[in-house]
């Protein structure tokens, strides 16, 4: 697709309707330890911000086991770099407009 003279990429992972129309602007992750859980929300960070500091603290090794992240799209890119990286993820009830991950260490077999 071509708009104004340059090529335009549609959107892979678009933004999710919230209930106001808007989305906030942010300029980095914010992450929180709340008892065994990381949290990380990536709400209103441009691509590949939120994908490059999910996968940024998944390889911190001082990383929790479980890391719930607050988005404001379905990051589809995502989920294959959880396998990759032996983790595990499901989805958890959130607000319109956002989605909330629940990711998971896999253990690995030993052997």
């Amino acid at each position: 697709m071509t708009q104004n003279g340059k090529e335009s990429v549609p959107e892979i992972c678009p933004v999710l309707p919230s209930t106001d129309g808007t989305r906030p602007a942010r300029t980095g992750p914010s992450i929180s330890i709340h008892g065994t859980e990381t949290h990380i929300d990536v709400r209103g960070l441009e691509s590949p911000e939120p994908l490059v500091s999910i996968l940024t603290l998944l390889e911190n090794p001082d990383v929790t086991d479980t890391v719930i992240v607050i988005h404001d799209r379905d990051p589809l890119l995502l989920y294959p770099e959880l396998e990759d990286r032996d983790w595990d993820w499901s989805q958890l009830p959130a607000p319109m407009g956002q989605l909330h991950l629940r990711l998971t260490r896999t253990p690995r077999a030993e052997g």
